[in-house]
């Protein structure tokens, strides 16, 4: 798959100039290429000059590799402040925090919910629903997640 093939071609080398990637998506109606990227620094906020390096930088690694045969834009942005969590460490890092699910399959009897991340384990993550319940879900069951704006983001 493209996506994966950019993320394993990038994440380390954004990971020497101090970036984590966060997601890589392309979007073929629009032939768009959106790689969000976050400072590996704990209180810092990504700027246009990082979007600006970020882009040169991968540009110089897409080039080269010719992955993308079409004309396609590249995007470079920030995961805001609703961030997907893409990795299992990124749920580590967001232990605590409200978070929007999409399931890949039906749990609980759903496969949309809001809950918080309460543990997490090997290959699977435990959270706790609005009623208290706390569920176990594996990692690969879990089609999309996002942080939900609240107090706790702005206390980070």
């Amino acid at each position: 798959m493209l996506e994966e093939k950019i993320y394993k071609l990038t994440k380390e080398r954004l990971n020497r100039i101090g970036y984590e990637l966060v997601r890589v998506k392309y979007f073929d109606k629009t032939q768009t290429l959106q790689i969000m990227i976050d400072s590996g620094l704990e209180n810092t906020k990504i700027g246009i000059e990082d979007c600006a390096k970020v882009s040169q930088e991968i540009s110089v690694i897409l080039d080269i590799e010719d992955l993308i045969s079409k004309k396609y834009n590249l995007e470079i942005s920030s995961p805001g402040l609703d961030r997907p969590l893409t990795q299992i460490t990124d749920f580590k890092k967001h232990k605590g925090h409200k978070i929007k699910l999409l399931l890949k399959e039906m749990t609980n009897e759903t496969k949309k919910c809001k809950a918080t991340i309460i543990d997490v384990k090997y290959e699977s993550i435990v959270f706790e629903l609005h009623n208290s319940q706390k569920i176990e879900i594996p990692f690969d069951n879990i089609e999309a997640a996002n942080l939900l704006v609240d107090d706790k983001i702005f206390k980070k």
